[in-house]
């Protein structure tokens, strides 16, 4: 009898424990059953379009959104920049000292994290109207704010009645002027906040090949490396084109140039946009000044090859329409596109 009732506590003890551990896992469901717990009712997919601004195919919900953009720092100080990956488009210009500023467009995808943002010049506003982008920016030269009221550029200046838009990292991590920052959360709340968020559609900056078709036209490439002109430190930025993945990807000075997340920048897509640009007489902060309508001579790298074109852009509001010798539209393969503004008469390499 005591050897009976030892039996029994034993299994009950195991039982117990048993019900106190993991429980086992689920009897695996036949094939197009739904396992248990199931609603039974099959998951709807989510229609997608072309993202107006890169071309690739993203949530329909997402392509009516109002784009922003961004203008980011591109001192030594500023990098490694934050945001720049998650951007659709982006601009790169000549600042004033030689030193380049990004204007970077989003739309599909809300960075984290973007920064740091700075100030504005005039020539930038030609880029934003055309997209029907709200800007976002941290000051302006004189000329700048005079064109954004005389434009009525949407726009939230950190400094200047958009400060909600926008946070400040200490001192310990960057220092003034570099240390302003935000992030596609916070930026799409204040544009919802000003009564700057409006639905689509909006604007395409670029025709984008269909059906997964390869760049077919043009010459092979490489490499290319632009040397930006009026640096005292040199500034040169390249593109190589790793043709395992497609991605032109991008080095300044010869080095990788990461973002804060240490990915190397890429694009899909890369174009040298030649524009009159010089500095302004007499200006002692240096400024630029930058002819952006009428047109000029461009070059499109685009799927391991490039092509040479004209562009053409009537008006500040009117966006660049890209053709080649014969007048056909430049296409670009969809993903993120980098446009490099250059003076006119910039060294350019292609290998």
């Amino acid at each position: 009898m005591c050897a009976l009732l030892s039996l029994l506590l034993v299994v009950a003890v195991l039982a117990g424990s048993c019900g106190r551990g993991s429980p086992s896992p689920p009897a695996p469901s036949a094939p197009g059953e739904l396992p248990a717990g199931g609603t039974g009712a099959p998951e709807v997919p989510v229609p997608k379009r072309p993202c107006p601004l890169c071309g690739q195919p993203v949530p329909e919900n997402l392509v009516h959104r109002r784009p922003f953009a961004l203008m980011i720092d591109n001192a030594p100080q500023a990098r490694p920049q934050a945001g720049l990956g998650e951007a659709c488009l982006v601009y790169e210009v000549l600042a004033e000292g030689g030193i380049t500023r990004f204007l970077a467009f989003y739309l599909h995808e809300d960075p984290p994290k973007a920064g740091p943002v700075r100030s504005v010049r005039p020539y930038f506003l030609d880029l934003v109207l055309p997209l029907d982008a709200v800007l976002g920016h941290a000051g302006a030269s004189e000329q700048g704010f005079a064109d954004l009221r005389a434009l009525n550029v949407p726009h939230l200046d950190e400094i200047y009645g958009g400060g909600d838009a926008y946070w400040r990292v200490p001192p310990s991590e960057r220092k003034p002027p570099h240390a302003t920052y935000t992030s596609g959360e916070l930026f799409r709340a204040a544009m919802k906040k000003h009564e700057l968020e409006k639905e689509g559609p909006f604007p395409a900056p670029f025709p984008f090949r269909t059906g997964g078709k390869p760049a077919e036209q043009g010459k092979e490439a490489a490499l290319l490396t632009v040397y930006y002109p009026g640096g005292w430190q040199g500034y040169r930025v390249s593109y190589a084109y790793d043709r395992d993945t497609g991605r032109w990807l991008r080095s300044i000075n010869d080095d990788p140039h990461r973002d804060a997340d240490g990915r190397v920048l890429w694009a899909r897509n890369v174009v040298v946009h030649f524009v009159e640009m010089r500095r302004i007489p007499g200006d002692e902060l240096l400024h630029m000044e930058a002819k952006m309508t009428g047109q000029g001579q461009a070059i499109v790298f685009s799927g391991g090859r490039y092509r040479e074109g004209i562009w053409r852009k009537p008006a500040r509001r009117s966006p660049a329409v890209y053709r080649d010798d014969r007048g056909e539209p430049l296409e670009l393969e969809p993903g993120p596109t980098w446009v490099l503004v250059v003076p006119v008469g910039t060294r350019v390499e292609i290998k």
